[in-house]
């Protein structure tokens, strides 16, 4: 039987840094990494395709990856760990994502 979704992507955003309103500093942030486990289906960029990134340029990505349409914003720069079926786990940063009509996807 086919599976919409076989593999599993875990999101996390650590807490931002803090600048000091007054002296513009910079400390360590305060809190706990938010983490977010999803059902997924991940998929190989093999063509060389790029994706735009925050700053408009052109990125390489390893994998697009679709989830099923979710409220939760998958911010820039956040931590991923994907659990591919057939070509193992990898971690990295989040490059793009992009919450669509019918479902959600990242660039990784």
């Amino acid at each position: 039987m086919v599976e919409q979704y076989p593999d599993t992507i875990i999101i996390t955003v650590n807490p931002a840094l803090y600048q000091d309103p007054d002296t513009g500093i910079y400390s360590a942030a305060t809190g706990t990494p938010e983490v977010k486990t999803f059902g997924c289906r991940a998929e190989i960029n093999g063509a060389g395709r790029k994706v735009t990134g925050r700053d408009g340029s052109s990125m390489d990505y390893s994998f697009v990856v679709y989830l099923q349409k979710t409220s939760y914003t998958v911010p820039f720069d956040a931590s991923y760990t994907l659990n591919t079926r057939d070509n193992g786990q990898f971690t990295g940063k989040v490059l793009q994502a992009h919450a669509g009509q019918l479902n959600t996807r990242i660039w990784l």
